[in-house]
């Protein structure tokens, strides 16, 4: 049965046959002669949730929320303020895609209305209805995918106070985690509902804090979202548990697993479901970089991501800021899926031995060329100290004055364009030391160009050369050693010259030609070849030093010179040439078979729009 949209109006209606109420004289499906309600999808305490056409923009499907105040006075006022603080909150998270979108708050006869992205998915309820339990992969792949929107959400200090299943959402089209009900403006039928002042949640969700005194933190999320593992690996409804045992059940939570999970995967949802909130992870970005130290078994190969998710563990100490990259990085371009790889890092001593490994997690999309593919890594934004200090004895005269660059987030190819890349795209293979996975060489600074034009023209993505700032940047990822592992490198971590060993560093092998990219351990930002191989063009023209160059991270060009920036070494130069500073130049027209490229997209739209208009 379906009644008039008046929540006053209460005589039922055939929307078929019915224009009007006839009870009220109303337009029955039709709000600001703009948002054409098509069927009802949800009703509650709070309020009714409907299916609706934006007929101002080429029937696009929305979802209208209603607020519905059926008693008096201060329970009215409190309802008005939660729908408001929805209204707000959605409008504060607008630029993450994971989020839907506010795209009109209105009153209409006296009642308010929010309508918001609609989103074409599932919520983990309905699978875990439809599919049965998660096993424990699929755990971990939700706990990558909601992490980075509450690490968002929390910095915006917005507490979504209601995590659970139903309203957490897979798309259909790219399977990307979305989160929904901010502020609570309906109640499920099979949900209770606390309204105390602004105590909201759901019983058995929600944690002690938020139960019984109202009070809540980003850590109180973090419990909801222990919860909801447990309730998606279990079947079992907390909300029961709790009804029995109180909070005593998250004490002997593993004892409900119809089999074991990893140790510690275990360690980390026992962690959140801490009832004392001293005990638990703070924040979202702490659970990322416990997930970062599980074994890489954890993600298997070939698993396609569920969602997205950010690499965590960059050292406390670099100045990319990990409370804000997820937004800055994935929300501007948010055509893009990202999905998650795991990769080593690696530390050595000034002598070259090993002393540090951990594995990490990146984030990236993968461009398919038809043959082969094209791995983009997703920079975050970020300072850093471009060049070298006065006082490094190995340093070149080109390389200062050393000064702070502002870099805003980007894209990387993961590795340098390889051989069959290029012959994807450019037809021929001008390489002088074949393979279809080594890096293309003989190109020159022009060919490159024309390659990221062909590209672009191909992917409809604005494909370009990284700039030298952007260069030394990706290479560094938070180092501030001069090179990426630490204050040497070894012929086990690069291709290079190795007669020429760095400071205390060892010898060992010199290979005399490329080697297949990806053959050495990836950066902190899981790049390849930074360092060796062969040397990379960047989009700068050549400037002998850094007085006046741009310290936002874009290309330093002039019209008059022909000469274009090289960095990373190759693999016929000494390491003195790997370092993370170190610069070369060559003219733009020259071709060597020590001579390579990787490709950058900017993430920012307004910057790829004017890309792509000059394409």
């Amino acid at each position: 049965m379906v009644y008039c949209l008046n929540p006053d109006c209460k005589k039922p209606f055939n929307p078929d046959l019915d224009q009007r109420c006839q009870c009220c004289g109303r337009s029955l499906n039709l709000l600001r002669n703009r948002y054409k309600i098509l069927k009802p999808l949800g009703q509650g305490g709070f309020g009714k949730t409907y299916l609706a056409e934006d007929i101002d923009s080429f029937n696009e499907l929305c979802v209208v929320k209603q607020l519905i105040c059926p008693t008096q006075g201060q329970q009215v006022k409190k309802k008005f303020q939660l729908f408001l603080r929805e209204a707000r909150q959605l409008q504060k998270l607008k630029k993450n895609p994971q989020v839907p979108s506010l795209l009109a708050y209105f009153e209409d006869n006296h009642h308010p209305y929010l309508v918001q992205e609609f989103v074409d998915g599932q919520n983990l309820q309905e699978e875990l209805d439809q599919k049965g339990i998660f096993n424990e992969e699929k755990i971990y792949h939700l706990l990558l995918g909601l992490l980075p929107i509450l690490q968002d959400i929390h910095g915006y200090n917005i507490i979504h106070r209601d995590l659970k299943p139903v309203n957490i959402m897979r798309r259909y089209d790219d399977h990307r985690l979305v989160l929904i009900d901010f502020g609570i403006a309906k109640q499920d039928s099979y949900s209770k509902l606390m309204l105390s002042g602004t105590i909201l949640g759901t019983e058995g969700f929600a944690p002690l804090e938020q139960f019984v005194e109202g009070k809540v933190c980003p850590a109180s999320d973090l419990f909801s979202l222990g919860v909801c593992c447990f309730n998606l690996l279990t079947g079992i409804s907390p909300d029961h548990l709790k009804h029995l045992q109180g909070y005593a059940w998250v004490n002997e939570w593993q004892s409900y697993l119809p089999q074991p999970i990893s140790s510690g995967l275990a360690a980390i949802i026992d962690k959140l479901l801490r009832i004392k909130l001293c005990d638990r992870f703070a924040s979202a970005h702490d659970v990322l970089e416990a997930l970062a130290t599980l074994p890489t078994t954890s993600v298997r190969a070939g698993q396609t991501s569920f969602s997205t998710i950010w690499p965590s563990a960059l050292p406390s100490s670099t100045a990319i800021d990990l409370q804000t990259h997820y937004s800055q990085v994935n929300t501007v371009s948010p055509y893009i899926a990202l999905e998650p790889f795991s990769f080593e890092k690696l530390a050595v001593n000034p002598q070259g031995q090993i002393t540090y490994r951990q594995h990490r997690l990146g984030q990236f999309f993968v461009e398919d060329l038809g043959e082969v593919v094209l791995e983009m890594v997703a920079i975050p934004a970020g300072q850093f100290w471009m060049g070298s200090s006065d006082n490094d004895p190995q340093r070149f005269g080109d390389e200062g004055p050393q000064h702070i660059v502002s870099i805003s987030p980007f894209y990387m190819s993961r590795a340098l364009v390889t051989q069959s890349q290029w012959q994807q795209i450019m037809g021929n293979n001008p390489s002088s030391f074949k393979g279809n996975k080594r890096p293309v060489e003989q190109v020159s600074w022009q060919d490159a160009m024309e390659f990221c034009q062909r590209l672009s023209q191909n992917t409809g993505r604005p494909y370009r050369l990284p700039s030298e700032s952007e260069w030394e940047y990706a290479c560094r990822a938070g180092s501030e050693t001069p090179f990426p592992f630490g204050e040497t490198i070894t012929p086990d971590l690069a291709n290079y010259d190795r007669n020429q060993a760095y400071d205390s560093g060892p010898q060992g092998q010199y290979r005399k030609q490329t080697t297949e990219v990806g053959s050495f351990p990836a950066n902190p930002f899981g790049l390849y070849d930074m360092t060796g191989n062969v040397w990379e063009w960047c989009q700068d023209t050549w400037h002998d030093s850094y007085l006046g160059a741009p310290d936002d991270g874009s290309a330093w060009q002039e019209d008059n010179s022909s000469f274009r920036v090289l960095r990373g070494g190759a693999w016929i130069y000494s390491s003195l040439y790997c370092r993370s500073a170190a610069r070369y130049y060559v003219s733009q027209d020259c071709s060597n078979f020590y001579i390579g490229f990787r490709v950058a997209m900017s993430a920012h739209p307004d910057g790829e729009s004017r890309q792509l208009a000059n394409l």
